[in-house]
């Protein structure tokens, strides 16, 4: 496959990859339809949850076929013989997102003499669970990632804040039950980078580090020199991304 980049951010639910995802759309990188990325949650998610919700409904439809939820990762065979039923629309929907950015930028051309997009991508936690089997559909492409991590404590209290329920526990009982689940989020990004190879092609991004002002520069130039940035769209992009961070400390 050719065609422009794609990024994709990779992080278990509650771990910042919103945040993560309104960064790389400053600094470049198409993550969806604004009408899809301006969707926000006044409560959790006030600066809004920045995914395509394309993306989004075809993982909820092979996580459900394999006989699961996010909250009840199904397993990775399972998963993948799901996917097989959706690859049609798997392929198609990728197609169609490089058909859009090529348009946009086509026209950004025209008018400006330089595209509007360096690329394009996605977000949604859910991806942690189906990367593989999109991986077949993308392994010919200029694939990149940014992996997003945060500690597990404060995943746990955002996701319990957000409401999420697990097996009717009440909030206090919760946390034990929700670290597996985070776990296995987290080793299956892991395994992917194995089977994939694709470790070298991706960074990581701490939310703790993102949100502290003294900190941010790192995990933000980390993103602009994997996006292929430099001189004066580097710096640009810095200041873009810091921007989009409502700074904790």
């Amino acid at each position: 496959m050719e065609g422009a980049m794609i990024i994709i951010v990779l992080g278990m639910h509650r771990s910042g990859t919103s945040l993560v995802s309104s960064i790389l759309h400053a600094m470049g990188v198409c993550m969806g339809d604004p009408i899809h990325l301006e969707r926000r949650d006044p409560q959790s998610q006030p600066q809004g949850y920045w995914e395509d919700q394309d993306f989004v409904a075809l993982n909820r439809q092979i996580i459900k076929a394999a006989g699961g939820h996010w909250h009840n990762p199904p397993t990775r065979e399972s998963i993948l013989r799901a996917a097989r039923r959706w690859a049609p629309e798997m392929e198609a929907l990728i197609a169609e997102k490089e058909e859009g950015v090529r348009k946009i930028n086509e026209a950004g051309k025209a008018l400006t003499g330089a595209p509007q997009h360096i690329g394009w991508g996605w977000k949604d936690p859910r991806s942690c669970l189906t990367m593989e089997a999109w991986w077949n559909h993308l392994a010919d492409a200029d694939v990149r990632f940014v992996r997003v991590r945060r500690k597990a404590p404060a995943i746990v209290d955002s996701l319990i804040l957000r409401g999420e329920q697990l097996g009717g526990l009440p909030a206090g009982e919760q946390a034990e039950s929700w670290l597996p689940i985070i776990t296995a989020h987290e080793n299956r990004i892991t395994n992917f980078f194995i089977r994939s190879g694709k470790a070298e092609a991706s960074v990581e991004a701490h939310f703790e580090h993102l949100v502290r002002k003294d900190d941010a520069l790192v995990p933000l130039t980390k993103i602009a020199t994997l996006l292929g940035l430099e001189g004066e769209e580097f710096i640009e992009a810095i200041q873009r991304g810091m921007e989009r961070i409502e700074f904790r400390g």
